[in-house]
């Protein structure tokens, strides 16, 4: 029976790995398949051994037959490149997918027959439409540019990424210590960006700042037309230490500093 047993799952082994083989004969044209391997593993060996009584008397160790626990692909087999009249037929060399967009979500290939979409999107023959490209500049265009060495250039849709991003949730300790708050409001011209004033906060604040929120927006008397008033609120934290007002006012001036001579603000009064 161990003998019939072990000859049954051995067929059931070439029967799968048969049919994997079929599969990539019928796929050998399909551009960008890889062929499929099922490595072949033996089911663990029993011990045998005799009972008389209390006594056991090992006789040795059968085999119980072969299995395939699983199939994979085989991603470093890599077909002929060929030529095609296509000025969108691109392909891989090398390790790396093209990153594509369907309504399933963000899904690898490395087939890359693209065409231009009714919206003038960058779409693969079944519709999907890449999310990335990246690729080495042609040596001319390097040059027009005046750009020495392989050059690679590549753009991402963000757009079609963000969604899929898992943000990773960030454990801050309770502080121990209390905090320092000023409010610090400045006019500026209309045109200047919050995210510049944002920005040159954070770099003049020093390193004691924590926050730095927007929490009033004013134009109207007495500011001046064509400018506006933006209050902020600046917490400063030490983690070993309470801060003084000394050293809070002297931040605060730093900023006040920064703001007049990066975009011409001044303060409010």
């Amino acid at each position: 029976m161990r003998g019939l047993y072990a000859g049954a799952s051995a067929m059931l082994v070439h029967s799968l790995r048969q049919d994997l083989l079929a599969n990539d004969l019928a796929n050998a044209q399909t551009v960008g398949y890889r062929p499929q391997d099922a490595p072949v593993a033996a089911f663990p060996q029993l011990a045998l051994g005799r009972e008389a009584g209390i006594q056991r008397s090992p006789i040795g160790t059968a085999g119980t037959g072969a299995y395939v626990e699983q199939s994979f692909v085989r991603w470093s087999a890599r077909g002929a490149l060929r030529h095609t009249s296509r000025s969108l037929d691109v392909a891989i060399e090398g390790d790396g997918f093209f990153v594509v967009q369907t309504p399933a979500g963000l899904r690898l290939t490395r087939a890359g027959q693209f065409h231009v979409g009714a919206g003038g999107v960058l779409q693969t023959p079944d519709g999907p439409q890449p999310v990335g490209v990246l690729g080495e500049l042609h040596p001319a265009v390097a040059a027009a540019w005046d750009l020495h060495g392989p050059v690679y250039a590549a753009e991402v849709d963000l757009d079609a990424l963000l969604p899929h991003v898992r943000e990773r949730p960030v454990y801050l300790a309770p502080p121990r210590l209390p905090a320092v708050e000023r409010d610090l409001a400045v006019v500026v011209a209309e045109g200047v960006p919050h995210a510049v004033l944002a920005e040159a906060i954070r770099r003049a604040a020093g390193p004691y700042l924590e926050r730095a929120e927007l929490f009033d927006v004013y134009t109207g008397p007495p500011v001046p037309p064509g400018h506006r008033s933006l209050a902020f609120q600046l917490r400063f934290r030490a983690p070993d230490r309470t801060l003084t007002a000394e050293e809070a006012e002297a931040a605060v001036r730093a900023v006040a500093e920064a703001l007049a001579r990066q975009v011409g603000a001044r303060p409010r009064t």
